[in-house]
């Protein structure tokens, strides 16, 4: 009696290829951490200005969007459906695996500091932030402060920097 219906007949959420879709400034949707938002009313009136969100448009913006942007900032902004600002449309699909499911305890998955490292060109630039590591090469070109605000901390922790 009553055994819980398997994960995949439930809803799985919105695909990354259905987010693909959504990549023009009139129909624009992108990814952050997992939610699928439709930015296309936030695009005119963004502070860091359109080309900042038109770049990713039908993407996942998570590690361009963690570097530069605190905790909280699009739930803070966030507006219901029709509203002018970023509207949440749901979870992308099969964005993360359950936590836990059994069997043998997971291996160590995370990056040591020495590997960072070797990621401190501008051509593969690699900082740390807050105990994640991001691969920051394709935003050291378009970044608002320059590029030698990044380079700076190529390969390195850059975590006092960015939380000050």
């Amino acid at each position: 009696a009553g055994a819980a219906a398997p994960a995949a007949d439930g809803p799985t959420g919105i695909s990354m290829d259905e987010v693909k879709k959504h990549n023009t400034k009139e129909d624009a949707w992108i990814v952050l951490n997992g939610d699928v938002i439709d930015v296309t009313k936030w695009i005119p009136i963004h502070p860091g200005g359109e080309q900042a969100i038109t770049a990713y448009l039908g993407q996942d913006a998570s590690d361009e969007w963690n570097m530069i942007h605190k905790a909280g900032t699009v739930e803070k902004n966030l507006v219901q459906e029709g509203g002018n600002g970023p509207v949440l449309k749901g979870k992308l699909g099969g964005a993360a695996p359950a936590v836990g499911g059994g069997g043998a305890a997971a291996a160590p998955t995370g990056l040591t500091l020495d590997e960072v490292g070797k990621h401190n060109k501008e051509s593969d630039l690699w900082v740390v932030v807050n105990g994640k590591a991001y691969d920051v090469t394709k935003w050291t070109q378009v970044h608002p402060g320059g590029v030698q605000a990044i380079t700076a901390y190529a390969g390195k922790d850059a975590t006092d920097e960015w939380n000050c």
